[in-house]
């Protein structure tokens, strides 16, 4: 935990080198001890990986571990303005009402899902967010972190490239599949033992994206 607590360390004081890379590459059981070890700082994440190797689950499961409300905003549902809200006019003035579920107390993780897939526009209205904690007048709450997600290129989905000055912003994390972390899950979990045993003889078949066809 020591090591891992080091190099994520090093990682927030040089955020910005990671604007040509994904981040430290981690298996899910060193994702969720980094995870409980930043969450407390504040420290801005986003993390990368593949369709399917559990991003999300991982999230959710250490904001149930801390007891956070786990709130998640999928970004490529939203349009640039939908974060900053509607204006009103108040004694004269215009002001900015925030949408609703953006929190306004407790604590808790904001995690912006599908980051990567939503459209550039709408990434950049994360800006102010992911750094500031803030969105105009809004606030978000000092016991809240801001978390995102977003699976890479190569997985041909949809897919918008991260801008730079929003990349910089957050510290990021590369998670990969494990076939020992898989097991452990999975026996947890009571996943028939014939699968885990299929898995252990063909270890390659954990998580090996189709080729795409022409239709």
């Amino acid at each position: 935990m020591e090591q891992i607590a080091s190099s994520l360390d090093s990682s927030v004081e040089k955020r910005s080198t990671f604007s040509n890379s994904k981040g430290i590459v981690m298996k899910p059981s060193k994702l969720y001890e980094a995870l409980h070890a930043l969450i407390g700082e504040r420290v801005p994440l986003h993390i990368w990986g593949a369709c399917g190797v559990g991003k999300s689950q991982i999230v959710a499961q250490v904001a149930n571990d801390l007891d956070y409300d786990f709130l998640d905003v999928r970004a490529v549902q939203l349009d640039p303005v939908d974060l900053r809200g509607l204006p009103r006019i108040a004694e004269d003035q215009t002001e900015w009402v925030p949408p609703k579920f953006l929190p306004t107390s407790g604590n808790g993780i904001l995690f912006l899902d599908e980051l990567t897939s939503a459209p550039q526009m709408t990434q950049a209205g994360c800006y102010q967010l992911v750094l500031d904690r803030k969105l105009g007048e809004y606030m978000l709450p000092d016991d809240w972190v801001v978390i995102a997600a977003g699976n890479p290129a190569s997985e041909r989905g949809v897919h918008f490239a991260m801008p730079r000055p929003l990349r910089n912003r957050f510290v990021h994390l590369e998670l990969e599949p494990d076939l020992d972390d898989w097991c452990r899950w999975a026996v947890k979990t009571q996943v028939r033992p014939e699968i885990i045993a299929f898995l252990r003889f063909k270890p390659e078949l954990l998580h090996t994206a189709m080729p795409c066809r022409p239709t």
